[in-house]
């Protein structure tokens, strides 16, 4: 075991950093190309004030860590086999760099309430995205789909999706615990967030709302399994189901409904044509389903799927290796949080190349942190 170095709500500067990352990774597609663009600077600063702090303790790894190595090690080597070196660069620097990040972590131990401010910075910024978005929006897809609109700019409303879900769902657990004004608070960022996420007119908000309260009915329990408490939890999952219903129908169009749930003309229909990249991703991955063909083959608007097709099976244990670590650490410890932001970021990149997307990122470093890296037990108070 690696001694870690302790890091709590007093150290500043990781907290800046947490900030910083956390803002830039929401906004930077809404953001002029020479402010968005501050985000690779911020995390290479961030990465090399970690380093200085860490000095020679770098030099011993974990088996995630070592695992992480390996897997960007063999995707970078799948250049050499590739027939779209071009899609390999685009994604090489970011990709890299939250690598990095996930690495440069897990050297520390996080204690509880570093981890409570990490969230609510998260939980914050993603819903106050989610409130600019009932003020500033435009509608594409035929008026189909209502996304933020900034500084002329908006973004794919997967991607918002998927960054919104992150308030959602730590929102939602919010409204179990803490202070009467908090879970206040609470709900009104989760009614706002909803609200947003339906607007996008994504199939994949319906199923990662759906599964955020599967999350909650499933594996948050009040302290010495008290009924009452119990109780109180259906009652505020009823409630608040039956509050986001009734703000759902009174204040979305009927084409972002119609295409939500694949009604009329708009029955599922897909710009992205989602499912014919699939089905070419499937013949790509078939062809040389072990060793990949080679990193940018083919983008498959699902990131799993696509990894597989750029460096195979052999190329993926290593980070289904992390994920499914983290994903059952997370259920034996019943660790809700980390389960929240993992799932919360890995069920919309099925949807969308996520590969390169911070959201995606985020989540997996989040929920490591919370499984592997933390001091205390309890952060769910």
């Amino acid at each position: 075991m690696i001694k870690k170095n302790n890091i709590n709500s007093n150290n500043f500067i990781m907290v800046l950093f947490w900030l910083l990352f956390a803002f830039f990774s929401a906004y930077e597609g809404y953001l002029p190309s020479g402010i968005g663009g501050l985000t690779r600077y911020i995390i290479i600063v961030w990465v090399i004030y970690m380093a200085l702090i860490l000095k020679r303790k770098m030099l011993k790894v974990t088996y995630p860590q070592f695992a992480m190595i390996i897997w960007l090690f063999y995707y970078l080597c799948s250049i050499g086999w590739s027939k779209n070196v071009g899609q390999a660069k685009v994604y090489i620097f970011t990709i890299s760099l939250m690598v990095l990040v996930y690495i440069m972590t897990q050297y520390f131990s996080y204690t509880g309430d570093m981890i409570k401010t990490i969230l609510v910075i998260y939980k914050y910024i993603s819903c106050s995205l989610a409130l600019l978005s009932v003020f500033f929006y435009t509608y594409i897809g035929a008026g189909t789909r209502r996304v933020l609109y900034i500084f002329d700019m908006y973004m794919d409303p997967n991607n918002q999706v998927a960054i919104l879900s992150i308030g959602s769902g730590l929102c939602l657990l919010g409204i179990l615990s803490g202070s009467y004004i908090k879970r206040l608070i609470d709900l009104s960022g989760y009614l706002v967030s909803v609200y947003s996420i339906f607007q996008c007119g994504s199939r994949s908000g319906i199923v990662i709302l759906a599964i955020q309260i599967i999350i909650v009915m499933l594996f948050w329990h009040p302290q010495n399994n008290n009924i009452f408490k119990e109780i109180i939890k259906w009652i505020i999952i009823v409630f608040s189901g039956i509050i986001a219903i009734y703000f759902l129908s009174q204040y979305i169009s009927g084409d972002v409904i119609d295409r939500l749930f694949g009604r009329g003309n708009l029955k599922f229909t897909d710009g992205t044509e989602r499912e014919e990249r699939w089905d070419i991703g499937i013949k790509y991955f078939l062809s040389s389903p072990v060793f990949g063909n080679g990193w940018g083959s083919f983008e498959c608007h699902n990131t799993f799927l696509t990894m597989l097709v750029d460096v195979g099976i052999f190329g993926n244990i290593f980070f289904y290796y992390i994920i499914i670590r983290t994903f059952c650490k997370a259920i034996n410890g019943r660790y809700i949080y980390a389960l929240m932001l993992l799932l919360s970021g890995l069920v919309p990149s099925f949807f969308i190349g996520a590969q390169n997307k911070r959201f995606f990122w985020s989540a997996i470093i989040l929920a490591s942190i919370i499984v592997d890296c933390k001091k205390e037990k309890n952060i769910n108070d």
